[in-house]
């Protein structure tokens, strides 16, 4: 009876698969930002350029291999990678959205889809956003979050979180964040208590449908190559 129960609570809801939420270098971001040692934010930003050729060699084997690089089929970077780097950008920044400027590029793998994008994000209170992905650079750059607050800043690379303060004699002093580990399995004991017990989903359907609305936005953008607000 209980497995029944679960199948129509699964029926009922409406719940997005986002894993990203819990790699390491996300929950120690997002321990450090919750914490209020960074003070007021003020810049926030995520750059990631690799060279591979996952869009053509990733896919489903049985249904469609190459389905990465076919934008009917939901490819391209910004579906694929933008779907997790913007969800946590939201997660790190709840403030209403003011504006998006985009820029989206099929570069090397592909005609019909992105295999690179950039968007910069403006949100209410001022914090500035700047998410960039490329997986046709044959130059590495780029470091994951790294933010720029009132009171200190902070940036996650190479596997290690670190906090820059400044003394009062403007000297640079670094501090090291323990590493949170990654914990992919939180996600299916949060959607088991969902579907058992009635606990709230793992990922919020509004939050889902605030990510899928800037998705939007930044496609529209890099289409008409103008800034796209958001309504009050």
């Amino acid at each position: 009876a209980r497995m029944f129960a679960a199948a129509r609570q699964a029926r009922r809801s409406l719940v997005v698969f986002q894993n990203r939420r819990y790699d390491d270098y996300f929950l120690t971001t997002r321990k450090v930002v919750d914490s209020g040692r960074l003070g007021k934010l003020f810049d926030i930003r995520f750059v990631a350029w690799h060279y591979t050729r996952l869009m053509l060699t990733f896919g489903i084997k049985d249904f469609r291999p190459a389905w990465r690089s076919e934008a009917a089929y939901g490819g391209g970077a910004l579906l694929d990678f933008g779907a997790h780097y913007f969800d946590q950008l939201l997660l790190l920044c709840p403030q209403p959205i003011v504006d998006v400027y985009a820029d989206m590029q099929a570069r090397r793998w592909t005609r019909d889809a992105d295999d690179q994008f950039l968007a910069v994000v403006r949100f209410a209170g001022g914090v500035v956003a700047h998410v960039e992905c490329s997986q046709n650079a044959m130059a590495p750059f780029g470091s994951n979050w790294t933010i720029n607050g009132a009171d200190a800043g902070y940036q996650f690379a190479d596997g290690v979180g670190t906090v820059y303060r400044r003394t009062a004699g403007d000297k640079q002093r670094t501090t090291t964040v323990p590493v949170v580990p990654s914990a992919w399995p939180k996600f299916y004991r949060l959607l088991r208590a969902h579907l058992t017990r009635n606990a709230p989903p793992p990922v919020a359907p509004q939050q889902s449908l605030r990510l899928m609305k800037l998705l939007d936005a930044v496609r529209r953008s890099a289409a008409t190559g103008r800034v796209v607000r958001f309504k009050k």
